[in-house]
Formats: structure tokens, C-alpha cells, sequence
């Protein structure tokens, strides 16, 4: 009776947590270049169950268990991880040059006190200094380590993520190259807040792939790659399953109070 409540127990605090990462994603719907996070569950072990009332034979050779077997006893499921699905997001045209999208797999490299950030969203702005940054004030890598400077004047970005000063057909200027890294294994990266990553080394050394694999996208925005429907139909299922799992708790705690007080009393 016990093992049921904290089972169902079990149940009730995965489908909490399953509702807080769709909670969160839903909050980032609108986000640029926000990916989507998904539970995943890891089950406790199996016990065999035996039909009671059957006996067990002792023989010279051993023992023969007569007992036919009812099926497993689950002891419940926890959150296992909470990994990040990085599937592409569709692009947003917004007429911004400052606004950048990346198209395949890689980041953007953000300078912060911290050390080296990464991110999908390109939706930067300049400083009073004239430098690239992000919302927050992060200024954006160029290839060459430093930070990438546009100053006050149009400029143009191509696929490779070159930046050219433009004035006019013939007045092209470099003003340098945006850094765009990929990992190993992306699932090694953290998410750490304001749409930033941090690389652990289960991530692997960044490898700089401008124009491999990836290209990036002047004057658009990569939208979040979260479906908002199936997202709703997810709230509904662990909610659900919350409830369920809740009512299951209630009955067995009756039960459990049915026993002590007309069994145990006799």
C-alpha cells in the first residue's frame, strides 16, 4: 500500500517538473533563436510479481516455483534529464541590419565577463562605442578574437558572416568577420540565462565553421522552435497525468485508513 503512494508520489513530481519545462517554453515563444527544452524520464526498476496461494517444490535438482507469474510492480519514474532540442527555427524577415539568423548549426560567440557565451540569437544593436552587441550589453566575436566594430554607417553582412562598410558600389570596407563556432557534442552545452549557452567539456573544443554547414542571414531573426499546439497538448497530458496520479494517492490513502481503523482494531 505504501509503495503505491510514494509510486504515484513519484509520477506526480515528473509530471510537475514535464509541466514547468513546457511552462518555460511557451514563456519563450517569442524569444529569437530560442530552442525548446524536453524531458526526459528515467524508470526505477521492475519487481516480478507471483500469484499468491501456489506452492514451491523442493527436489533433489533444486526447486520449481509453481507460482505464475502476474506481470511487474512499477516503483515509480524521476526526471532523468532535461535536454535541448536544437531543430532549426524558422526565419523572420525584419528589415533590421543589425539583425542576424544563422541557418544550420552553430553560434554566435558573445564576449562577457565571464569568458566566451554562445547563442542563436542575432538580434544585436550598437553601442555607444560602435561595436556589435547583444541586449545586454555582450559584445559580438570576430574571427580574430576581437570584437566587431561598425560604427555609425550602413554595412552589409554576407553568408560567410563577412562584414563590409557600404556606401555605394565601389566603397566596400572589411570591418571584419562575425565567429561562428559548433560543437562536438552541442548536448554538452549549458543554458545559463538571457538565451546564452556555456560550453562544459562534455561539449568539446568549439570549431569555427563560417560558411560549413551554416550561413548567416542579414536583416532577419531565428523565432523560437517551439510549436505553440504541441505545447498546449503537452500542459494538457501532464496535467492530466498530475490529477491521475493525485487521485490514485487519495484512494489508496482511504484505503490505507480503512485498514488501521477496521483491520487493525480488531
Amino acid at each position: 500500500m505504501i509503495r503505491g503512494i510514494y509510486t504515484s508520489a513519484s509520477g506526480m513530481l515528473a509530471n510537475q517538473a514535464n509541466m514547468d519545462v513546457v511552462a518555460n517554453n511557451l514563456a519563450n515563444v517569442n524569444t529569437a533563436g530560442y530552442k525548446k527544452d524536453e524531458v526526459v524520464y528515467r524508470e526505477f526498476p521492475k519487481y516480478l510479481q507471483l500469484r499468491l496461494k501456489d506452492d514451491v517444490w523442493l527436489t533433489s535438482n533444486g526447486s520449481i516455483d509453481l507460482r505464475p507469474r502476474v506481470g511487474k510492480l512499477g516503483t515509480g519514474v524521476t526526471v532523468d534529464a532535461i535536454v535541448v532540442d536544437y531543430n532549426q527555427g524558422p526565419l523572420q524577415n525584419t528589415e533590421n541590419r543589425y539583425d542576424m539568423a544563422l541557418y544550420g548549426e552553430g553560434f554566435f560567440v558573445i564576449d562577457t565577463q565571464g569568458g566566451e557565451r554562445y547563442t542563436r540569437d542575432g538580434s544585436f544593436v550598437r553601442d555607444n562605442e560602435g561595436y556589435l552587441v547583444n541586449h545586454r550589453g555582450n559584445r559580438v566575436k570576430g574571427v580574430d578574437g576581437n570584437p566587431i566594430k561598425v560604427d555609425d554607417q550602413p554595412f552589409v553582412v554576407n553568408e560567410f558572416g563577412e562584414i563590409f562598410s557600404y556606401n555605394g558600389p565601389g566603397t566596400e570596407k572589411s570591418l571584419g568577420q562575425i565567429k561562428i563556432v559548433r560543437f562536438p557534442e552541442k548536448h554538452g552545452l549549458r543554458k545559463i540565462g538571457e538565451n546564452l549557452y556555456y560550453a562544459t567539456k562534455e561539449a568539446g573544443e568549439p570549431k569555427q565553421v563560417n560558411g560549413d554547414k551554416v550561413i548567416v542571414r542579414q536583416g532577419f531573426l531565428e523565432r523560437s522552435n517551439v510549436n505553440v499546439v504541441n505545447s498546449m497538448v503537452k500542459m494538457i497530458e501532464a496535467n492530466r497525468a498530475y490529477e491521475s496520479n493525485s487521485r490514485v494517492i487519495q484512494a489508496q490513502d482511504t484505503l490505507l485508513g480503512q485498514v488501521i481503523n477496521q483491520v487493525g482494531g480488531r
